[in-house]
């Protein structure tokens, strides 16, 4: 098995250590090894076209013992902060195994990766045609040298990110958009698990916390099927696991069925156990759990509090996991970023948009434009009347349409005149932000 995926930086790198596992969980949610031992090789690509190799303990490949983690030797790079970069690896096998923890649908187009015979001939750091199979196989973690803080993420599919879709950020699910796109973060988070499967097997996946400041526990949808109280042993369990970390958690979504796809309020029928949701709700936004900070996730995405219905459309295409849309929606003053992602001292100035406000934009076309501002940091919509219209590139501050403006419900094609307004935000990278209502006007 060989590929590469794309990684982006929240802090200047000098060096970095790659972490690898040769563990899984199964779908009983037991952490199981692979069965052999598992054989690593590496490159770290910045900028592109320049290849430096990975070592463990000063030699290639780094060898996992079944059950184990491993992690390289520090590789010395220079990539600057909010630059995105390319880590090459190639696992080979010994034995029938073929068990990775992280392994996932690619969070960006570019990701690649190859399995079977030909991944074991073509040389390492070598460009992929294609990524058929849509898959990636990152390290578990990237580590480096940082004052800025960093989670561990665990929890469901939510935390996982089904049902979200990628773009040019790589960041998917809610709570890898909320902190991902200031601080670095591991995802240890697996489909179908609740706080029950966790407390049953977890030492592997906790020993990832020797790595992060921050946890997050994000063990909320399939907790509804045990009774409240059990629930509550198990998460104030965990939060034990973590001592000295500081934990966050979220407020539980809805779980619904629909006869019109989520279109529809009146549609939407509330299923599985709504009544251990709000009581679990409740207890969340109570005072007495064990967590430092609650994400309040159900009041974005939810109708109105307790209504155990979506909001429409959009926000959900299954009625259990949250959309793109629900992902974003719950960027917006979901939580004060400040409280985890700290400013660096002596960073006061709030950094300025360069852009100008109004913008013309022709209806056959996506692109919109490429905003600007006067230091390095991270762009992102929040609010406005025509906000669900656009995406921005988080990184380059690339405006689109989601669709174009002449394929818009509702708008005839090219509809030449028409004003759209959109919200957006830059934040520089001490967390000093700016915001700014753009104006696109359609020309033709």
């Amino acid at each position: 098995m060989m590929g590469y995926t794309y990684h982006d930086t929240r802090d200047e790198l000098t060096a970095i250590k790659l972490l690898f596992t040769n563990w899984y969980v199964n779908s009983r949610g037991n952490e199981m090894g692979s069965g052999g031992p598992l054989f690593i090789r590496a490159k770290i690509e910045y900028p592109a076209g320049i290849f430096t190799d990975v070592t463990f303990d000063g030699r290639e490949p780094g060898i996992a013992p079944d059950g184990a983690s491993i992690v390289s030797d520090f590789t010395q790079v220079h990539i600057p902060a909010f630059k995105r970069f390319k880590v090459h690896v190639k696992r080979v096998w010994s034995g029938s195994g073929r068990a990775i923890y992280n392994q996932s649908w690619a969070h960006s187009p570019e990701d690649t990766l190859l399995v079977g015979p030909d991944s074991e001939t073509v040389p390492l750091g070598s460009t992929l045609l294609s990524n058929a199979n849509g898959l990636a196989a990152p390290p578990a973690a990237i580590l480096g040298i940082t004052t800025r803080p960093s989670m561990l993420v665990i929890g469901d599919s939510n935390e996982v990110g089904t049902a979200d879709t990628y773009d040019r950020s790589g960041l998917v699910g809610k709570v890898n958009r909320l902190f991902g796109s200031r601080i670095g973060y591991i995802n240890a988070a697996r489909g179908s698990e609740s706080s029950y499967n966790f407390v049953q097997s977890h030492s592997r996946r906790v020993q990832l916390a020797d790595y992060t400041t921050h946890i997050y526990i994000g063990h909320t949808t399939n907790d509804t099927n045990f009774i409240t109280r059990d629930v509550i042993r198990y998460l104030e369990v965990i939060a034990r696991y973590f001592p000295e970390k500081t934990l966050i958690s979220s407020t539980a979504s809805p779980i619904t069925s629909s006869l019109d796809g989520w279109k529809t309020l009146e549609q939407q029928t509330p299923r599985g156990n709504e009544t251990k949701r709000l009581e679990q709700n409740r207890w969340r936004r109570g005072n007495e759990h064990p967590f430092h900070h609650m994400l309040e996730y159900a009041d974005r995405v939810e109708s109105t509090r307790d209504s155990g219905r979506w909001k429409v459309p959009g926000y959900t295409s299954d009625g259990v996991h949250g959309s793109q849309i629900a992902a974003l929606a719950a960027l917006e003053d979901m939580f004060d970023l400040g409280l985890v992602a700290f400013e660096p001292v002596g960073d006061t100035t709030p950094p300025t948009i360069l852009s100008a406000g109004h913008i013309k934009a022709k209806s056959s076309e996506r692109v919109v434009t490429t905003l600007e501002a006067d230091e390095s940091g991270t762009w992102s919509i929040h609010g406005g009347r025509d906000a669900a219209r656009f995406t921005i590139d988080p990184l380059n501050g690339a405006l689109q349409f989601v669709e174009p403006a002449a394929d818009f419900k509702g708008s005839p094609a090219g509809p030449a005149g028409s004003t759209y307004t959109v919200n957006i935000r830059f934040t520089d990278h001490a967390g000093l932000f700016v915001g700014k209502t753009l104006f696109v006007a359609i020309t033709d």
